[in-house]
């Protein structure tokens, strides 16, 4: 039994000391494949574009693993994780709604302006968590699940009537920059997955081949109800939340 639990610890004293030099690539390599998304968008290789925008919010997970697990957060790297999330999660997605609009709206112009209010609400929403970061849920809906669901979207409705797309973006960046509640999914799944017993721990993994079909085929659809439904957990929760207790007060230390 000693055994385990030195490999554990020796596992786990590696990854504190190289989690934030290996949390800090994958936020590099997130920003790339961001910022390659937007010229497979530009030069219409739409289907590409979305496989790697859905990519790079599995990255942005696995850099916030890896920085939790070295427990090495420092503020070089919450600067550097914003601005990959600014490139794959705003500009990239609210370029892919621009482009499936352009031709259904009353004016590029006008199709433009919904875009840029998501991406200013996307600046906002990632300023305000640097500021609120110790709060025990998010404040305002992650731009990682909005830009996730707004290329979705993007990619679903091509070609739809402009009002329905123009709706679900400005739907989207109200949500950003709300005060509702919601929840950080690794304050309720990695507890979930300590309490397994030892020997089907490594089940969750299973979890990566849906996934993977989900960044690789891709499906959006997957990725609009998975959204949905965090959205809708989530404005339930903050409906039953004691509305007395003000949200500044709960700043960790």
């Amino acid at each position: 039994m000693k055994r385990p639990r030195l490999r554990r610890r020796g596992f786990r004293r590696r990854v504190a000391g190289r989690g934030a030099v290996l949390a800090h690539l994958v936020t590099f390599v997130n920003l790339a494949c961001g910022f390659a998304a937007l010229l497979l968008a530009y030069e219409g290789s739409t289907r590409l574009a979305v496989s790697l925008l859905f990519l790079c919010t599995v990255l942005d997970f696995i850099d916030g693993a890896l920085a939790r697990m070295s427990g090495q957060g420092s503020a070089f790297g919450k600067e550097l994780d914003s601005l990959a999330d600014m490139v794959s999660f705003g500009v990239a997605p609210a370029f892919l709604a621009y482009q499936s609009q352009i031709g259904n709206g009353p004016s590029g112009i006008v199709v433009g302006l919904v875009s840029v209010v998501f991406l200013v609400c996307g600046a906002w929403r990632l300023a305000l968590f640097n500021v609120f970061e110790g709060l025990k849920d998010f404040r305002g809906l992650p731009i990682t699940v909005a830009g996730g669901i707004l290329t979705a979207l993007s990619y679903i409705t091509w070609g739809w009537p402009w009002p329905i797309m123009a709706l679900l973006t400005l739907g989207l960046s109200f949500l950003m920059v709300c005060r509702v509640r919601f929840v950080k999914l690794s304050r309720v799944l990695i507890p979930a997955v300590q309490r397994l017993p030892d020997g089907i721990r490594w089940t969750p993994a299973l979890l990566l081949i849906p996934l993977g079909a989900i960044v690789l085929e891709p499906i959006p659809q997957a990725v609009v109800v998975l959204g949905g439904i965090y959205i809708g957990a989530s404005l339930l929760m903050s409906r039953r939340a004691p509305a007395s207790v003000p949200l500044q007060e709960e700043v960790v230390g």
